[in-house]
């Protein structure tokens, strides 16, 4: 069997802090002896060899979200808003 990579490019929702933001993730998925892996280079994440290309996309795509959402978490919460009203005060 031939062996080739194709590159495609994934959009993850990452919601928190009050933003849902739509992040474009470029990931590959290889070809091997009757069997697709798909791999992130960016987040470190590959997945196992499976019979389907839609399971490898799948599970790296689930992979990739759980990760980069675990990011947004780990980011600190602002407290309050800063509003025209704060801005004037401070810099007015």
């Amino acid at each position: 069997m031939a062996t080739f990579k194709l590159y495609l490019t994934i959009e993850v929702e990452q919601v928190g802090n009050g933003l849902a933001l739509q992040t474009p993730v470029p990931m590959q998925v290889t070809y091997r002896q009757g069997r697709w892996q798909a791999m992130c280079d960016s987040l470190a994440i590959m997945t196992g060899p499976v019979q389907r290309l839609e399971d490898a996309i799948l599970a790296a795509g689930q992979e990739i979200a759980r990760e980069m959402q675990a990011a947004v978490i780990d980011r600190p919460v602002i407290a309050g808003r800063i509003t025209p009203d704060d801005v004037a005060a401070h810099f007015g």
